[in-house]
């Protein structure tokens, strides 16, 4: 059985959904990433966390955690915590939302790449928000 990827399978349903017509007149049903619809200020305040992340790690270091388990129940940690700071009023001394966007990204990577997030969760590790 061909396993397609989350992203595939997006693909194949916003293709199926819409056409587009072409300039000759003829219609297609595959459609290009509109990367231009992504606000600049997201790119470059995550951009701006990667750098962190680079300039204290070494590039590339989160990649060699995608497959672990703790790594990966770090990252959802992470994710709780600068919600909860990002709510919290009075605590404007970090980018919360683009760290938040930091670990969206990452934990979108992991699912990518085969990655079964309800098994992660089940761990007794993984720490409660603060109330």
């Amino acid at each position: 059985k061909n396993k397609q990827s989350l992203c595939e399978r997006c693909d194949k349903k916003m293709s199926e959904q819409i056409t587009i017509p072409g300039k000759s007149g003829a219609r297609s049903s595959k459609i290009a990433l509109r990367f231009d619809l992504i606000p600049p200020i997201f790119i470059n305040r995550t951009a701006r966390r990667f750098t962190i992340g680079f300039e204290k790690y070494g590039e590339g270091n989160y990649q060699k955690g995608l497959r672990d388990r703790e790594f990966l129940q770090d990252r959802l940690n992470h994710l709780q915590e600068h919600l909860y700071l990002f709510l919290k009023e009075g605590n404007e001394k970090d980018d919360n939302l683009a760290a938040i966007a930091w670990c969206v990204s990452i934990l979108m990577e992991a699912e990518e790449r085969g990655t079964k997030f309800p098994q992660i969760l089940k761990s007794k590790r993984i720490r409660k928000a603060k109330p």
